[in-house]
């Protein structure tokens, strides 16, 4: 009976100390190494990476890509506030050329009628009020259905994947 205490004792001290090698060994690792991540296909067309990097290299990869977006951005931005003030600059010539225009145009004879087809005219090509909320809304359903799509599309993948792992 002693002898048997004796080598359940010599079994758990090494193993103990194979367990406790085994834990050194794997503390000199990067575990970051290890870990894979999948890289979203819309952060590879941004920031050229593979489909699977480690963890190390997808938190570098996250700050590339943050970074190329913030720049990007800002640079859209800069762009969108230049030409608003394009786009005010024309519309207050158009605003004061037919403000301006308008009596002149009414003086000759039949300027009156020339006049009301031009304004009409212009009135054809001008937005009415609400339509930009209008196509804001649109936009948005037209993103929602697209994100729901894409939503079912990743859980019936994620299903498919999973009735694979489970079947094998």
């Amino acid at each position: 009976m002693a002898d048997t205490i004796d080598s359940i004792g010599k079994t758990c001290i090494a193993i103990g100390v194979g367990l406790f090698a085994l834990t050194i060994a794997v503390s000199g690792c990067q575990m970051g190494d290890i870990v894979k991540v999948d890289v979203p296909l819309s952060v590879r067309a941004v920031v050229p990476s593979a489909p699977r990097v480690s963890y190390n290299q997808g938190v570098e990869l996250f700050d590339d890509w943050q970074a190329q977006v913030k720049r990007t951005g800002n640079n859209f931005q800069l762009e969108l506030e230049k030409k608003a003030e394009l786009v005010s600059l024309l519309s207050s010539f158009t605003s004061n050329s037919i403000t301006a225009g308008i009596p002149v145009l009414q003086s000759i004879p039949g300027g009156g009628f020339l006049a009301t087809g031009l304004l009409a005219l212009g009135a054809w090509f001008t937005k009415s009020p609400g339509t930009s909320k209008l196509l804001a809304k649109e936009k948005e359903a037209s993103f929602n259905k697209g994100m729901e799509k894409g939503t079912n599309a990743a859980n019936a993948s994620v299903r498919r994947a999973s009735g694979e792992v489970e079947q094998s």
